[in-house]
């Protein structure tokens, strides 16, 4: 999928992301903070930045080849 908007990139990486989180971490919500300039953007659209910025509440081994278009 080819997103049409910073947000749906955002929105994309964190839906592959959520699939590297072992089952045992989905008993609950797994709490995942956005910030910096992704965050400004997502919620304001007003700042592009090129990288995200994720605060987790469990360490997650992100794919290296993780790139989302």
């Amino acid at each position: 999928m080819i997103a049409h908007s910073f947000k749906e990139a955002i929105i994309e990486m964190m839906g592959e992301i959520a699939k590297q989180i072992p089952d045992s971490h989905k008993q609950t919500p797994v709490k995942a903070y956005l910030t910096g300039g992704g965050a400004v953007h997502y919620y304001c659209n007003s700042r592009v930045s090129d990288d995200v910025d994720l605060i987790m509440q469990f360490a997650v081994k992100i794919p290296e080849d993780l790139f989302v278009v």
